[in-house]
């Protein structure tokens, strides 16, 4: 992620101000924590807009409307004391929840070809749970939808 300032890629917010610097304060470690977030940040905004695909009536599930606005959500629920109290670790770890917490909606047209339809998956396609399509019709079955 060369020419990237990792720091200015993140949601301006408490959350992402003390991750920062408490990450940056962190020697114990050879874990980097920015960089790590960074590159799952990429992966998430890459996947992201193709809940669309399966959801096309949900509301923008994209970074700028809905991802970003969580880290300011966050910052408001826990508050600055407790954002102070916890480590880089768990600061590392709760930004990740908030950037992949809807990463499994984000299903590509192959995915949901092969899970609807049985098509099969190509090898650089995305892979799906083996017998997804089974107990996606099993599922559809007894909540008394039509299968497909």
């Amino acid at each position: 992620m060369e020419g990237i300032n990792i720091a200015e890629s993140l949601p301006k917010s408490a959350l992402a101000n003390v991750l920062i610097r408490k990450a940056r304060e962190r020697t114990d470690s050879d874990f980097n924590y920015l960089y790590e977030l960074e590159h799952f940040r990429q992966s998430i905004k890459r996947d992201i807009n193709d809940i669309r695909l399966l959801f096309p009536e949900y509301t923008p599930h994209d970074e700028h409307y809905h991802l970003k606005p969580l880290f300011h959500l966050a910052g408001r629920l826990l508050g600055k004391r407790l954002l102070q109290e916890l480590n880089a670790t768990e600061l590392f770890l709760l930004a990740c929840a908030l950037y992949g917490h809807d990463w499994g909606m984000a299903v590509s047209d192959s995915e949901k070809l092969n899970i609807v339809g049985g098509r099969a998956l190509k090898e650089d396609d995305h892979s799906v749970l083996h017998g997804e399509q089974r107990r996606f019709n099993k599922c559809c079955q007894s909540a008394k939808w039509d299968t497909f």
